[in-house]
């Protein structure tokens, strides 16, 4: 996959077609846009797991029994991803309908939209306590 970092991010960098991932230290999350190219959150957390293993996480390479990956459906954050943002859920609801440039374009010529997902960096770690996908369940390689 294709990665490529971004600071100083918001919730304005969510784009409905694209899939990302923010690494907050001991937690990942991959968060799919509603109209990107990745159609399960078992794939979104193969994202995940690929990160780590890819060795080009935050703080390094990370083992994936150490980290916790999450995988995040637009329009279905919890509160604990919204918490990294100074979210706005009446943006997300218009981001949603998916009405990028990019998008209109690959529609246009019969195309699906250009799939990439950006790394986002986390530059204070917050720990919480939740249910979740515990990466060491997923599949090996």
């Amino acid at each position: 996959f294709q990665a490529k970092e971004v600071f100083s991010f918001s919730q304005d960098d969510l784009a409905t077609e694209e899939t990302l991932i923010l690494d907050c230290g001991e937690e990942i999350f991959v968060w799919v846009g509603l109209h990107s190219g990745v159609t399960s959150k078992e794939h979104a957390l193969d994202f995940g797991k690929m990160f780590l293993q890819a060795g080009i996480a935050r703080d390094g390479p990370r083992s994936i029994n150490d980290t916790t990956v999450y995988a995040v459906a637009e329009g279905d954050e919890p509160a604990f991803f919204t918490s990294f943002f100074n979210w706005d859920s009446s943006k997300q609801a218009a981001a949603m309908l998916g009405n990028s440039f990019e998008r209109k374009l690959a529609m246009l010529k019969g195309l699906s939209p250009k799939m990439e997902v950006i790394v986002y960096y986390l530059i204070s770690l917050i720990s919480f306590k939740t249910t979740c996908l515990n990466s060491k369940n997923l599949p090996e390689d």
